[in-house]
């Protein structure tokens, strides 16, 4: 295993725990909004949402980061 492969293990991992911190503040934020209406916040969608497509895109594999890293492969 060299470098560039270690480094897009590491992205894929660091891409999954932001998926699923992701998944987990926009379910919360859905609870929220069944519960109680006129009491919504949504800071757990401020948050959850961005975290959710970076995740995704770290686990795709992060091509532009994967490419500025290691401009050779």
């Amino acid at each position: 295993m060299n470098a560039s492969e270690i480094f897009g293990l590491i992205i894929r991992c660091t891409g999954l725990a932001l998926t699923l911190l992701g998944i987990n503040d926009v379910y919360r934020a859905l609870i929220m909004v069944v519960q109680a209406i006129s009491m919504i916040s949504f800071m757990p969608l401020l948050f959850g949402i961005p975290c959710l497509l970076l995740g995704i895109w770290f686990l795709r594999g992060a091509p532009w980061l994967m490419s500025f890293s290691y401009p050779q492969n």
